[in-house]
């Protein structure tokens, strides 16, 4: 009879030959109870295994390692009575095109990974992720934000009732768990070239409606004071055009005027106080102050200006930088936006 150890320092070589950078680590992690009911000793016979699946993606191991935290997490959910386990092994069990995205995005990306071992539930989203039109993502994201604030009774003060999930935090997991479903499609597409131009327009849709989410916190907080004030995003360069990559910079120009139409109100409209007040209390300062978004950043709608109506967000990053606001009331104003494009850093 073949001996354990030699068994083990078998599958040790053919870990190494399927493409494991540390094998004797793989093998101990194929060995974890929480694989239990994923692996099969006929594995190396067949071919189609655990083993092998995983050496299909980008990193093995990492992959390997995400999928036992994943198990343990879900092991955990289920003492609570989430019931995941068993559906979850049901659905890697076998070789499918939902096996092939969970092992593909766990192999991809550590910080995916991490959340989805924060979020276990969330597996659903990479398995059976399908394409999405920007409405559905935006009534998906901005109804978890809305729900959130529902149910947490965001105050003026911005207290939440205990074990409730703040509506900041409810946009950044609704945003990463669309992330997963587009990163899951994109890694196991047959041809990537093909598959493009559908991921660059996804992650532009879910900028949009990060930030229609976004604006949804910041009337909330602001209140019938984000009244005076009418907002609209023009998204630009590859935001503009739905070409987004998952590492883009997000271009986007934001237009404010007070909702009287006059110009004298503009400083009480956009909550901009006389100099030397040093003040932020209105609908821009909201979000000078809470701007820790989806992703850490407030992103554009897709290829033109959506008038959002009386809405709030922060001011981009490089008037932020030089401390200033831009706003935009008729014609009058014009010529503040061209002083501020002017003094804008150049880059050699």
């Amino acid at each position: 009879m073949v001996s354990a150890l030699a068994r083990s320092g078998s599958r040790v070589g053919r870990l190494a030959r399927l493409g494991f950078a540390e094998p004797a680590r793989a093998d101990t992690l194929l060995n974890d109870p929480a694989l239990t009911g994923l692996t099969d000793p006929l594995d190396e016979v067949f071919g189609d295994g655990l083993p092998d699946a995983l050496s299909q993606v980008a990193d093995p191991d990492l992959a390997l390692l995400g999928l036992v935290r994943l198990m343990e997490s879900l092991d955990k959910a289920d003492t609570e009575g989430e019931g995941f386990v068993g559906e979850l092994i049901a659905a890697l069990l076998h070789a499918s095109a939902g096996r092939d995205r969970l092992l593909a995005v766990l192999g991809a990306s550590a910080a995916l990974g991490d959340h989805l071992v924060t979020h276990p539930g969330h597996w659903r989203s990479v398995t059976e992720a399908t394409r999405q039109s920007a409405e559905q993502r935006r009534d998906e994201v901005v109804g978890a934000v809305t729900a959130a604030l529902a149910n947490a009774g965001l105050t003026s003060a911005g207290l939440t009732s205990a074990g409730a999930m703040p509506a900041y935090d409810a946009l950044r997991v609704a945003y990463r768990s669309h992330l997963l479903g587009i990163a899951a499609l994109d890694l196991t597409a047959q041809k990537a070239v093909d598959e493009f131009p559908h991921t660059a327009a996804a992650l532009a849709d879910l900028a949009a409606a990060a930030l229609e989410a976004a604006l949804v916190i910041a009337r909330d907080e602001v209140g019938q004071g984000a009244d005076a004030c009418r907002f609209a995003v023009i998204g630009m360069g590859k935001c503009g055009g739905g070409e987004l990559n998952y590492v883009s910079d997000v271009d986007v120009i934001f237009v404010a005027e007070p909702a009287s139409g006059e110009v004298a109100d503009e400083r009480v409209a956009l909550g901009r106080h006389p100099a030397g007040d040093g003040a932020d209390s209105g609908l821009l300062g909201v979000h000078r102050r809470r701007h820790a978004l989806a992703g850490g950043r407030s992103l554009a709608p897709r290829g033109q200006a959506r008038a959002a109506g009386p809405n709030s967000c922060q001011p981009p990053a490089v008037l932020r930088t030089l401390g200033q606001d831009v706003g935009v009331s008729g014609a009058a104003q014009g010529e503040d936006c061209c002083r501020g494009y002017r003094s804008w850093p150049r880059i050699p």
